[in-house]
């Protein structure tokens, strides 16, 4: 068997995208009626104060929920952490004080009863022993705890981050810019992508990454095409001139026009960002190892018949019937065929970029689900349409003796048709399976396949986005797809396939 990876035009639109994740950390209360006169500080702080006690008395109610939730759970240090950072909000909480060990003394102020503080029967450690006496196993202990984390606790900060974020808009609109800013930063250390508290302090976001200012200038100058007016050596090569256009990461040349160039540039920077960005990285961060990634996009076909014959390696009649190769990874080449047009020449450039960041990034080019289902996401993330989609040649037997060549080809034409046709196979329950479909090579994945890719990839990416990443990462090293997904998600492949279904079904 052999293949070659190429391209060939296809048809679509839509897609959605979201993730956010809260960090663990507590800010410390203010608290209001410390002894220094207020007004020393002047109207912002006063007004600080004020509204901090009053807005962030909740929150000492619901910190304190999940401390309970902790006690309950055997998880004692955890509880007592919390326990002390609900009466930060709220000092009268006096189911938290009491857990603490703290009385009113004569004069109505809580004070320590240090004697119950310190008795044997006050657990201040985390305990996995049972009422049965038992022990249980350190990894199902740590398992929940984990779960009380992500379903208790951090839900807890987002909700108290949310009201510091509301007290900088308060500060905001009453001319208070130090006390404003101290209500976001209070904000973002509790939850890093609450939206208020990064709005009110500048950030735009990108993808899964806020972005500072100069980030976001670095990032747009990187998408600015600039024209290299130098002679190039594919001048020589074709025997005509080309444009060549250079960007923070990609390098264009063909025959077509600057100007269309220039949109080559802005929608490969735009990928290249959505892509890094979405991952937790550093969008104008450099992922091809210090070079530009090279797109020869061809004039008429005498330059495409002559790039194939010189660098196709292997079946050169199959690949010049495409619409596009490779050579190497940061090398592309795009035909002009008589039906393209600047915008499938553009779509083709995204969805090989997202290719070649798939295949350097993240190492995932031998599972061609997520390979090819991630270049339909991000080109429609950045172009709102998808044209474009892979194929690869193979040998098969035939009856009689022989082989013949085969490879995966476009049977839906109609453009904005694969939700409702997704959604009649599933209702059909005619879909590939999703075991199948981890385990197939591209030379197996047939297009209403790449499209449940497609979907997978796209349900997969907004239900949890940090599982996903975690799942790229195993499938760096990894032949199989299967104990990757099932270890992560901890099901078997047959029960997620059914949830994407009920999903599809509900929402399709």
């Amino acid at each position: 068997m052999k293949h070659t990876r190429s391209i060939v035009a296809a048809a679509l639109a839509l897609a959605a995208f979201g993730g956010a994740h809260a960090v663990r950390a507590l800010p410390p209360f203010t608290d209001a009626s410390a002894e220094e006169p207020k007004d020393n500080f002047g109207p912002g702080f006063t007004f600080y104060e004020e509204r901090a006690k009053k807005l962030l008395k909740v929150c000492g109610v619901k910190v304190w929920e999940a401390a309970e939730i902790a006690k309950r759970s055997g998880f004692h240090g955890h509880a007592i952490e919390e326990a002390e950072r609900a009466i930060e909000f709220d000092p009268e909480l006096k189911d938290a004080r009491e857990y603490l060990c703290y009385v009113k003394d004569k004069n109505g102020k809580w004070v320590r009863d240090e004697e119950a503080w310190n008795s044997p029967g006050f657990n201040k450690q985390n305990t996995r022993t049972g009422k049965d006496g038992k022990q249980e196993p350190i990894e199902s202990f740590e398992k929940r705890i984990e779960k009380w984390k992500e379903e208790v606790l951090f839900p807890a900060y987002k909700f108290v981050a949310q009201k510091y974020a509301e007290l900088g808009d308060e500060c905001a609109a009453k001319g208070h810019p130090d006390q404003a800013k101290k209500g976001w930063e209070s904000a973002l250390r509790l939850d890093k992508d609450n939206a208020k508290a990064r709005k009110g302090l500048g950030y735009k976001k990108l993808g899964k990454v806020w972005l500072t200012d100069k980030q976001e200038k670095a990032r747009v100058d990187a998408s600015k095409g600039v024209v290299d007016k130098e002679k190039s050596s594919w001048d020589d090569f074709f025997g005509a001139k080309m444009n060549v256009v250079v960007s923070g990461h990609f390098r264009f040349v063909s025959p077509h026009p600057v100007e269309e160039l220039m949109e080559y540039a802005k929608a490969a920077e735009t990928a290249y960002a959505y892509y890094l960005a979405d991952f937790g990285m550093d969008p104008t961060g450099d992922a091809f190892g210090g070079d530009r990634m090279e797109y020869v996009v061809c004039g008429p076909d005498d330059q495409w018949n002559k790039y194939v014959d010189a660098f196709a390696s292997t079946d050169k009649e199959f690949t010049r019937q495409l619409g596009g190769t490779g050579q190497g990874p940061l090398r592309r080449c795009v035909r002009s065929k008589q039906d393209s047009n600047a915008v499938s020449r553009t779509d083709m450039i995204v969805h090989t970029t997202v290719h070649t960041l798939n295949q350097l990034v993240w190492k995932v080019y031998q599972h061609a689900w997520v390979d090819e289902g991630l270049a339909y996401y991000y080109t429609i993330k950045v172009l709102e349409n998808t044209l474009t989609h892979c194929v690869a040649q193979k040998e098969t037997k035939v009856y009689g003796g022989g082989s013949q060549k085969e490879g995966g080809l476009k049977t839906w034409d109609e453009v904005l048709n694969w939700k409702p046709k997704v959604k009649e196979i599933v209702l059909a329950k005619n879909d590939t399976p999703f075991r199948t479909l981890v385990k197939q090579r591209i030379t197996e994945l047939q297009f209403e396949a790449t499209v449940k890719s497609w979907c997978m990839i796209t349900w997969l990416m907004e239900t949890d986005r940090d599982k996903f990443i975690d799942l790229l990462k195993l499938l760096e090293t990894a032949k199989d797809g299967e104990q990757p997904v099932q270890s992560i998600y901890e099901k078997g492949l047959e029960q997620i396939d059914d949830e994407w279904r009920a999903f599809v079904r509900k929402t399709y």
